[in-house]
């Protein structure tokens, strides 16, 4: 049986998998498409709990976001000016 930390660490890379697999099926995350926000890339990943108490889905974003800017230094995804995400 895997340790925590690294059943954890399989959690982070089954979700960029996922994230990755959800971006390259969208037209709009494609190298030349006007990307995603990070909301709804959240949300349409599967990832929303929907709104808990004292606990709203725009709050459960902050590990979703760490996912994102990893996935951009591995240069996978870039940010756009305007916030939205898309495929490098």
């Amino acid at each position: 049986m895997a340790s925590h930390p690294q059943s954890g660490q399989a959690v982070r890379e089954l979700s960029i998998l996922l994230i990755i697999d959800f971006m390259r099926a969208n037209p709009s995350c494609q190298p030349n498409g006007g990307g995603m926000t990070q909301t709804d890339l959240f949300s349409q990943c599967g990832f929303d709990w929907g709104d808990q108490p004292s606990y709203p889905s725009t709050s459960q974003q902050m590990w979703f976001c760490a996912l994102l800017r990893v996935m951009q230094q591995n240069g996978l995804i870039q940010q756009l000016p305007d916030k939205k995400w898309k495929m490098v």
